[in-house]
């Protein structure tokens, strides 16, 4: 985990994320989730090899080593993990926000019923931008069986 998270081509895409990555911050997340257990959070492996992370709740994201992009790897995960999630009647909306220059995270969250929620606003990540105006985050929301 923390050699994808350490990669820059990763951190560029998700803001949250400290850079450099360390063990040290992998530790803390797993101990955020051990505190938490309402987290909905699942490994994505790929013959058994460790390559990425889904989070269904609170908020619907996802990261996935950059050797394995462009393959739809992402786009299969998700739509088992909300498959599952929208199974419970009582489920709540899902909230996913992104980078508006991510191309290849907004096709995913589009072909996965997510629609846009309200105006970007400015974020700021450590690893990629130098002022919060380049890393304008927009919001989106699927509600439950929303298909597009």
């Amino acid at each position: 985990m923390v050699r994808i998270l350490a990669d820059p081509a990763i951190s560029y895409w998700v803001p949250i994320l400290p850079f450099p990555y360390t063990a040290s911050d992998a530790k803390g997340f797993f101990n955020l989730l051990q505190d938490n257990p309402h987290r909905q959070v699942w490994a994505i492996t790929l013959k058994e090899e460790f390559i990425g992370l889904i989070e269904e709740y609170p908020n619907f994201g996802f990261w996935l080593d950059p050797a394995f992009w462009g393959q739809g790897l992402i786009s299969e995960a998700a739509d088992l993990v909300l498959k599952k999630y929208f199974s419970d009647p009582q489920a709540s909306p899902l909230l996913a926000s992104v980078r508006l220059q991510n191309q290849r995270s907004m096709r995913v969250l589009a072909k996965n019923g997510f629609a846009p929620n309200g105006p970007p606003v400015a974020s700021y990540s450590k690893a990629s931008c130098t002022e919060p105006r380049d890393c304008s985050t927009s919001f989106a929301a699927r509600l439950r069986g929303a298909v597009y």
